[in-house]
């Protein structure tokens, strides 16, 4: 049914059962800070509709009389519900928190997702959900559009998306019992309200310092270039086609074939690409290729942090990204990825490109990081005595291991992260510890001795040899390994501890088995924190804070708020995170109060 008038909405609405509602909302398009409804559809099984809210003069009127119908409602279902919960942030504000923590929220394109994560999860289209699950083709929106957002079409198109969602619930719903998911799909769409904060509060770009850093970084850039000029001038000077007169020396280093190619015809080298580690070997022979490095370095930074950045920023600067959850369970970020920062070690010059990431003006960052999480993780699923107990009583893991694989003589007690001693000696043992550490992760991620040796700059026999001792101290993380390669080859899937599966073709492969190992570990470890940030968002709202969970990077979570506000929230947020699902072995988190990103 199509209505326009507050009465005609009124006259509807009446006989709708809210405790139930399948929604979807029209806009005029997905931008957060331009972002406008023109419309709602909804469905209850036996009464459907669309509301044109566009050019409307009863649109304030419609708007509050159908925010009074949704506080009676227990279950809202939605096809990508988290733009649709944006979409009403919007227009309703801070009270849309307050009422999503007291319904259900059911999305089916997470319902879909967690089925078969390989497939097309959008509602229409050839592969789509209704057609793989209900046999329907469906009107797109450029049909819908062609008609005009005000016309019976759009409206029809409009409601279809409404009904179509919710038949779709209730096929996928058994589905979900079927195999066990129900779970993992609560706690999916228990974190939707997560992600939508995260969308729509964004995060403060330093508008003046992305400039400065750019320029500086252009400016070391194309010095670099000179100096590059300068001590491969002979070499430049040679033209057989490619090089001076014909490609500058930009072109060059800024194309690894180019580059390697130069490095073969130019300085006599015989490698197959120009990568770090080659770069690094070769520079070891030839000394002008440290600027080549450097150049490289600089250039990665504007490509990768700096250039394109600007038109991303909001007028209000911030930048609002999005978030989606992949294969692993894990949440990916894009346009742009806020989760990909640059580390210490790439700065260059002492230019920290991290340091354009700044709370609002007024305000602080609270960076809450697990440490040491999907080490935990997997002692916690293996049950590995001697793993937990190291946790469980305070020792450094990687030192503890490196300890005993080198035969340092250093007493187990000053291993302890508590110990006065311990700060000294993991200054003093620094190289040892990252090669253990590197041993301790590798075991997780089934890296090969050849694999860590070429990391190491060490031989194949000391990479096997760190290898074994660390297998040799934590016997049944192999064993588990094992069991669980055995049950993907067997089922062709891996499940992370809230049953949540990445499933594999037949024939499973070997890749295949080392990529369902590592899942049932940071799968276990996404699905944990996707937990931890819903209490998190809660605690938030329930206590009418003004801070806000802004940002996530993997094992870390940032809250921009008051800098009182978070001095005092400070220890409650650590223990939420600590406590979201209780393991075998203490879990770690440190947080510290920062201005910027680029603070620890």
């Amino acid at each position: 049914m199509w209505l326009r008038t507050l009465q005609e909405w009124q006259t509807w609405a009446v006989d709708v059962n809210w405790a139930r509602i399948a929604c979807d909302t029209e806009t005029n398009g997905l931008d957060w800070y331009t972002l406008d409804i023109w419309g709602a559809s909804f469905a209850d099984g036996h009464n459907s509709c669309y509301v044109n809210l566009l050019d409307n003069p009863d649109k304030d009127a419609i708007l509050e009389d159908m925010w009074q119908r949704l506080l009676s409602t227990k279950t809202l279902i939605g096809h990508n519900l988290a733009f649709d919960l944006k979409v009403l942030l919007k227009v309703y504000g801070e009270k849309v928190n307050q009422w999503i923590m007291g319904i259900d929220l059911v999305d089916t394109y997470c319902a879909d997702y967690l089925l078969d994560e390989r497939t097309k999860h959008s509602l229409k289209g050839p592969g789509g959900c209704l057609d793989r699950h209900l046999g329907r083709n469906a009107m797109e929106f450029k049909e819908a559009d062609k008609a005009g957002p005000k016309s019976k079409i759009f409206a029809e198109y409009a409601e279809a998306d409404a009904v179509n969602t919710l038949d779709l619930w209730n096929v996928l719903r058994p589905k979900l019992i079927a195999e066990d998911l129900g779970r993992v799909f609560s706690l999916e769409c228990k974190f939707i309200p997560v992600l939508v904060e995260m969308e729509s509060e964004g995060v403060y770009c330093d508008k003046e310092q992305m400039v400065h850093i750019g320029n500086e970084l252009n400016a070391r850039k194309y010095e670099l270039l000179g100096k590059l000029d300068l001590v491969f001038q002979d070499e430049l000077r040679k033209a057989d086609g490619f090089l001076f007169g014909v490609d500058s020396s930009e072109d060059i280093f800024n194309s690894p074939a180019k580059t390697t190619r130069f490095l073969n015809d130019k300085l006599g080298f015989r490698v197959d690409n120009a990568d770090v580690e080659t770069m690094e070997a070769c520079a070891n022979h030839d000394g002008r290729l440290k600027i080549v490095m450097e150049y490289h370095k600089v250039s990665k930074l504007l490509s990768t942090y700096i250039d394109g950045l600007d038109r991303y920023i909001a007028p209000d600067s911030r930048v609002r990204p999005s978030y989606k959850t992949i294969s692993s369970g894990r949440v990916s970020c894009s346009a742009p990825n806020l989760q990909n920062q640059p580390k210490e070690t790439d700065e260059v010059a002492g230019i920290d490109a991290r340091s354009i990431w700044k709370p609002s003006p007024g305000k602080k960052f609270l960076r809450a990081d697990y440490s040491q999480f999907q080490l935990r993780i997997a002692a916690h699923n293996a049950n590995d005595a001697n793993m937990l107990k190291a946790f469980s009583e305070g020792y450094d893991v990687h030192m503890l291991v490196a300890n005993k694989g080198k035969n340092l003589g250093i007493m187990e007690a000053d291993l302890k992260e508590t110990s006065p001693k311990f700060k000294e000696i993991k200054k003093t043992y620094e190289a040892v510890r990252t090669k253990f550490k590197a041993a301790n992760f590798g075991l997780l991620f089934e890296r090969s001795a050849n694999n860590l040796a070429k990391d190491w700059k060490s031989t194949k026999e000391e990479a096997q040899a760190v290898i074994d001792s660390v297998f040799a101290m934590f016997p049944c993380l192999k064993v588990h390994k094992n069991k669980w390669h055995e049950f993907i080859r067997n089922k062709g899937y891996s499940m992370t501890m809230f049953g949540r599966r990445r499933r594999f073709h037949r024939p499973v492969t070997e890749s295949d088995l080392r990529a369902g190992w590592v899942s049932t570990i940071q799968g276990s470890e996404a699905d944990i924190i996707k937990i931890a940030m819903r209490q998190v968002w809660e605690y938030l709202h329930k206590n009418n804070l003004s801070s806000r969970l802004i940002w996530q990077i993997h094992d870390e979570i940032i809250i921009e708020g008051e800098e009182e506000e978070l001095k005092a929230i400070k220890s409650d947020i650590e223990h939420i995170m600590c406590y979201a699902v209780p393991l075998r072995c203490p879990v770690s988190v440190d947080s510290n109060i920062v201005s910027s990103y680029s603070e620890k």
